[in-house]
């Protein structure tokens, strides 16, 4: 059984730091247009790509975890 070297760690790191930035700036982004009216079909599609990419990301860092340490 190989060990996860601290390369991928550190990259499995940084991409969940770039997806909790997204999640930041998409929650500043609505908090300035709930002032205003939204159009919920251009929302959905937000919601879509950031939680279907946070997913993706699970689903890799699980794959990982399963191919390495055979959890």
């Amino acid at each position: 059984m190989s060990q996860i070297s601290t390369r991928e760690l550190d990259l499995i790191i940084k991409e969940l730091e770039r997806l909790a930035d997204c999640y930041e700036t998409l929650n500043d982004r609505m908090d300035r247009k709930s002032e205003n009216k939204v159009d919920k079909s251009t929302e959905k599609w937000k919601y879509l790509l950031i939680f279907g990419s946070f997913g993706f990301t699970m689903f890799v860092l699980g794959l990982v975890l399963k191919i390495h340490f055979g959890v």
